[in-house]
């Protein structure tokens, strides 16, 4: 096979993987998997974990956050969030360094090539919770909703820094997206009402 066909059948494998090339459909496609693994070098696709690659020019996942895409799809079971999800809602200034996800207490997290990833072990009273679904192009990844992010950062806010909670309830209360009900609802869920309450008191009589 030249190299126009391989390409051609690259393609029509990452179509049928939504973006994502499976080393289990190489024979299926008459791939080689040196192929995958120059496309890697020359870095026309990434590794995301062992037996599963994506075409970086794919176009099938939405830009900046295709990163949320790759975990999810990986671990459907992941949820964006703390930073990351603050991040995702324009709430921080902070630089996430890797993609910050919640899964159950007991589930363990599968190994990724790329991207980089840090996860955090939810119990399933703060797991369940405020999960949202957004649709990025041809995949999808589950995040925390902005009020749940926040209220997160605020119960882990000794091992995440304070600094990130507040920053995020100020950006968030002076946002077009603040809610006062469901910044309540979330505070209870996440047994941190006593501790928000008077820093949005303050921030609403500024």
């Amino acid at each position: 096979m030249n190299k126009r066909d391989t390409d051609k059948q690259i393609k029509k494998a990452s179509f049928a993987g939504h973006g994502y090339v499976h080393g289990s459909t190489l024979s299926k496609y008459h791939i080689q998997a040196r192929t995958l693994r120059s496309l890697v070098a020359e870095g026309t696709a990434h590794k995301v974990k062992p037996g599963l690659y994506k075409l970086t020019s794919s176009g099938a996942t939405a830009g900046a956050w295709e990163d949320f895409v790759d975990v999810c799809t990986v671990m459907p079971s992941a949820v964006i969030c703390l930073y990351s999800a603050l991040s995702y809602y324009d709430l921080t200034t902070f630089n996430p360094p890797h993609v910050a996800i919640a899964l159950p207490r007991n589930m363990t997290p599968a190994r990724m090539s790329f991207p980089p990833v840090k996860a955090f072990r939810f119990s399933e009273r703060f797991y369940a919770p405020g999960i949202e679904r957004v649709r990025a192009g041809a995949g999808h990844f589950r995040i925390y909703s902005p009020e749940k992010a926040v209220c997160d950062c605020f119960r882990l806010r000794r091992s995440m820094g304070e600094n990130l909670a507040l920053e995020a309830l100020k950006t968030y209360v002076q946002s077009r997206r603040f809610n006062s009900a469901r910044l309540d609802e979330m505070a209870a869920v996440c047994r941190v009402t006593s501790v928000v309450k008077p820093y949005l008191r303050a921030l609403l009589t500024e």
